[in-house]
């Protein structure tokens, strides 16, 4: 048995194609649905992302009491119970705080990749390109950047 978690902030049900949507396309998503599981009533504790991690990782409603904190001494994260039982784990993250030391949320997993370019972090670094460090920044393409649409370009607006 494989088992796979997708956890994404602000991505809506009644935006992939596995849940009814007809006008945005979500064809490898709605594949990997049709040969597994959706749930239709999964609620979390938590809003923000690192508690609702927290909350996801540990089963524990952590919100109120902790916040947006490291998992907390002694805690044993589901990643942990599934490798005692022979389940070999991945845990793929964009999100800097989610590796950040002392943080933990990485703790119990087999491996780990971490996908560059969250929160303003600058993941280009081909000089043709401007990127945005700072909220409100526009982030667009330097001088001599192919132009939107042509291979090599970049969307400033993703």
């Amino acid at each position: 048995m494989n088992l796979i978690v997708i956890v994404s902030d602000t991505l809506r049900a009644d935006y992939l194609g596995c849940y009814g949507n007809t006008w945005v396309r979500t064809p490898h998503l709605d594949a990997l649905a049709a040969e597994g599981i959706r749930l239709t009533k999964a609620y979390t504790g938590s809003f923000p992302t690192m508690p609702m991690r927290a909350d996801l990782f540990t089963g524990h409603y952590v919100f109120q009491s902790v916040g947006w904190a490291p998992l907390q001494p002694g805690e044993v994260p589901l990643q942990s119970l599934l490798r005692q039982h022979g389940y070999v784990t991945q845990f793929i993250v964009d999100h800097t705080q989610m590796l950040a030391p002392g943080y933990n949320y990485h703790q119990g997993f087999s491996g780990y990749d971490f996908i560059r370019g969250q929160a303003g972090e600058p993941y280009i670094t081909d000089p043709r390109y401007r990127v945005a460090l700072r909220p409100g920044e526009a982030a667009d393409a330097g001088v001599g950047a192919p132009a939107h649409g042509e291979p090599g370009a970049l969307d400033p607006g993703k």
